[in-house]
């Protein structure tokens, strides 16, 4: 299926999806092409979505499983008349190939520059499943015409009782956009059919529910650093640290990616080399060459400061509670050991905080517990969030007393009083206890 790509002629591989009906299957061919030629083509954006999700399409007459998320985009943008050429990462780059997907990286910024047209595909939102027949499509054009749309939704909204049949719906998601032509109006939301006023009081209407449920979809979508692409069209300079940074929350399937996949949005290399994708490398390895090139670059060392000391990792899949006990343990000598070297090092409580905050990543996550049962951790988990003023280092120590008591043998809940404080600290240190496995393991 995969013929070999000659890096050094930017060859990359075109997926052709032959015309077919909403419900056939999708049947597909690979072109190899050089991007030195100026191809023609689309390309896709879109979230991956559970990796373990996946159904088949047929490329050449071989079938290749491709994430579920990707499968729906693929049948939406397909056509009934001609072929639709296309570059999607999941099937055009051989994914077992590391050496190939590191050289496909690097050419990631120019492929989507290079493409006609790019299309930013959300999914369905709750609904994972593709609906049984053609979605109808509305183009939005930023101009008045858009008017006859918001027009007719109101219309249809209240002479229809949409708000009934909005009510059992789990999102609106053309009222989510409607709603946004109207803000981008200027209007307060007094003015808008989606409230009344009764008695100077802003009252939603029935169906303004499934709005906001379309709008939390939308907003919690992780389908990449759009903003940051603005920036980078606006002629800002963008550092590997601000690109990170402003990336660091959303998910990624290969978390490499969350290095590998922004490169193309530098701007500012801080006059060293950019850093070449390599996905042979395991991704603390990742990781660190991406602090070691800021620290470079941002000259944040001074010449005759050297590392001391290098801390263990807080959690390992084979750890024990003695295990993590101890490693937490190390890290409070090592900020000790730095004040008897005369090094200056800020009070013990901002200390705490300084060193829950980086363990954690500085964010954290809801989880739903299986109170029933309280041994099955399979939680579900949100997006990660900035802690902000939250006492990072009170639920740093609860984590450390709860391991230390399950080191010794006893149970944890015995030494709470109250079944909300149980629930609390249990919930607290599985927070905490979840974001040391994902950022320090």
């Amino acid at each position: 299926m995969y013929s070999w790509l000659d890096a050094s002629r930017k060859e990359i591989r075109l997926l052709h999806v032959h015309p077919g009906a909403w419900n056939d299957d999708i049947e597909c061919h690979l072109q190899t092409v050089s991007l030195n030629d100026n191809p023609k083509f689309y390309a896709i954006s879109y979230v991956w979505g559970d990796p373990t999700i996946t159904l088949p399409i047929t490329i050449d007459g071989e079938p290749l499983e491709i994430t579920q998320n990707l499968r729906n985009g693929l049948q939406r943008l397909r056509r009934t008349n001609e072929a639709l050429v296309i570059y999607a990462d999941a099937a055009c780059i051989n994914q077992s190939d590391l050496n190939e997907r590191s050289e496909q990286v690097q050419l990631m910024g120019e492929i989507y520059s290079s493409a006609e047209e790019v299309f930013i595909w959300l999914g369905y939102g709750n609904d994972k499943q593709a609906p049984t027949e053609v979605p109808n499509t509305i183009d939005w054009t930023g101009d008045e015409r858009d008017d006859e749309i918001v027009d007719a939704y109101f219309k249809r909204s209240k002479y229809q009782e949409a708000g009934r049949e909005h009510k059992n719906k789990a999102e609106d998601v053309l009222g989510l956009f409607v709603y946004l032509r109207i803000r981008a109006m200027d209007k307060h939301l007094a003015d808008t059919p989606f409230f009344t006023v009764d008695n100077d009081r802003l009252c939603p209407q029935e169906g303004w529910q499934a709005v906001i449920r379309a709008m939390n979809t939308f907003s919690a979508n992780p389908c990449g650093a759009a903003t940051l692409q603005d920036s980078k069209q606006r002629g800002e300079k963008l550092s590997l640290r601000q690109v990170m940074r402003r990336v660091n929350l959303l998910e990624a399937t290969d978390v490499r990616d969350k290095v590998f996949g922004v490169l193309g949005l530098v701007t500012d290399w801080q006059g060293l080399h950019p850093i070449i994708p390599d996905y042979s490398l395991p991704p603390e390895e990742v990781f660190a060459q991406a602090i070691v090139r800021d620290i470079q670059g941002t000259h944040a060392l001074e010449p005759a400061q050297t590392i001391s000391e290098v801390g263990p990792r807080l959690y390992e899949a084979d750890s024990k509670p003695q295990d993590i006990v101890d490693a937490i343990a190390t890290c409070y000598r090592m900020i000790e050991a730095a004040k008897e070297r005369g090094r200056e090092v800020p009070t013990t409580q901002a200390s705490d905080e300084a060193l829950w905050r980086t363990l954690t990543g500085d964010s954290w996550r809801t989880l739903q517990l299986n109170e029933a049962d309280s041994s099955r951790h399979t939680p579900e988990i949100s997006k990660r969030q900035k802690f902000g003023n939250t006492n990072v280092a009170r639920l740093g120590r609860n984590l450390q007393n709860w391991y230390q008591t399950r080191a010794t043998g006893h149970v944890a809940e015995e030494t709470y009083h109250s079944a909300s404080e149980r629930f609390q600290v249990r919930l607290e240190v599985t927070i905490c206890s979840l974001e040391i496995r994902m950022c320090m393991g």
